[in-house]
């Protein structure tokens, strides 16, 4: 933090002995400037931290013993300070009234930011064209950790949890371009079992971060992370969300601050497709939810011959005329006009056969 003591006042003149002491009597302790000597503080001026102030009306450089004047006292207080004493001193028979006294405090934190992309990768490795997730394509997390700006961060960790319907794929933890390990050891990232069942990865990132602590992230320093998940079977219409934080101290203020990342492909969620999950999804024809062939859906969530298949889950009836014998048809001519033989409800008229029928 940056500290600013502004003091308004009144006694004594140029060339007379009188200093104010912050924190302190001595000598050490006394406050100055450019405009306002050690040792002739109430010189009648008024100043912004040393630098004479000439918007004021009238703009008198002598203001007959009144000083209204700031001084940076950021290197006389420490952290978490919550106290601090002003001194007048002045040569005998020197009189020094402090009329008014006030912090202005310019806190400088690190300005951190997270941002974070998902990309989803088919079974052979191959990014997948549609972004769309299905059943054993893997998903890559990438998370960018920047100091944008006013002050260093220190001990910066990302954590992230594994999200549902996704399982962690075994050493997939990257740091900046660099593998690392998935034990707790002595490099800078690992995959633990809680919280349970699909568990939690850590990076510790910056300058200097080890197996126990996370680096220092100067102004304008950026950090890349990344890992790999596998996905499973979600639930019908599911979207699998993950979200990551990013914790750090500030060289200044010293707090614990948590950043939040939620994340995903395409700047939102990373949408699911998966056939028999009831949810009719391109480039299905069909999905009831079932894994059985002869009902309309096929295994693969195609429309099987003869059936025509509708809404989620997908409901599939017979189709008479369609030149295919169903199940429960005894002809299909391909039409559905009567007196030819095969009926409109696909069934041998009286008094004829048909070729190929099921009766």
């Amino acid at each position: 933090a940056e500290l600013e003591l502004p003091l308004y006042r009144y006694g004594g003149g140029t060339t007379k002995s009188d200093s104010i002491g912050f924190n302190g009597a001595t000598a050490t302790a006394y406050l100055s400037n450019a405009l306002n000597p050690a040792t002739d503080l109430g010189n009648s001026t008024v100043s912004n931290l040393g630098v004479n102030v000439t918007t004021r009306t009238p703009a008198h450089n002598n203001t007959l013993g009144w000083d209204l004047d700031s001084f940076d006292v950021g290197s006389k207080m420490t952290n978490a300070s919550t106290q601090a004493t002003i001194s007048l001193i002045g040569a005998s028979g020197e009189g020094n009234r402090l009329l008014y006294s006030s912090f202005a405090t310019t806190v400088q934190a690190p300005d951190m930011s997270a941002s974070k992309a998902a990309q989803v990768y088919d079974p052979n490795g191959s990014l997948d064209s549609d972004q769309i997730a299905e059943p054993g394509d893997s998903i890559v997390y990438t998370i960018t950790v920047t100091n944008r700006a006013y002050d260093t961060a220190n001990n910066v960790v990302v954590t992230d949890a594994i999200p549902a319907s996704t399982t962690y794929v075994a050493n997939s933890l990257v740091i900046n371009s660099v593998s690392k390990t998935d034990a707790v050891d002595t490099d800078q990232a690992e995959k633990i079992a809680a919280p349970a069942p699909r568990g939690t990865v850590t990076f510790r990132v910056g300058t200097g971060a080890t197996g126990s602590a996370g680096g220092t992230m100067l102004v304008n320093a950026t950090n890349t992370v990344s890992f790999r998940v596998l996905v499973g079977t979600p639930a019908q219409g599911q979207t699998i969300q993950n979200s990551a934080s990013v914790s750090f101290t500030g060289d200044s203020i010293g707090a614990t601050v948590v950043l939040a990342v939620d994340t995903t492909a395409n700047g939102g969620v990373t949408t699911t497709r998966a056939c028999q999950n009831g949810l009719v999804e391109s480039p299905e024809g069909c999905d009831d939810a079932n894994n059985i062939t002869g009902d309309g859906c096929s295994t693969t969530c195609t429309v099987e011959p003869g059936y025509t298949c509708s809404g989620s889950p997908s409901t599939c009836t017979l189709v008479c005329g369609n030149n295919v014998i169903n199940n429960s048809e005894q002809c299909d001519d391909g039409g559905r006009v009567p007196g030819d033989g095969c009926s409109a409800t696909c069934t041998i008229e009286p008094g004829w056969t048909c070729p190929g029928s099921s009766v």
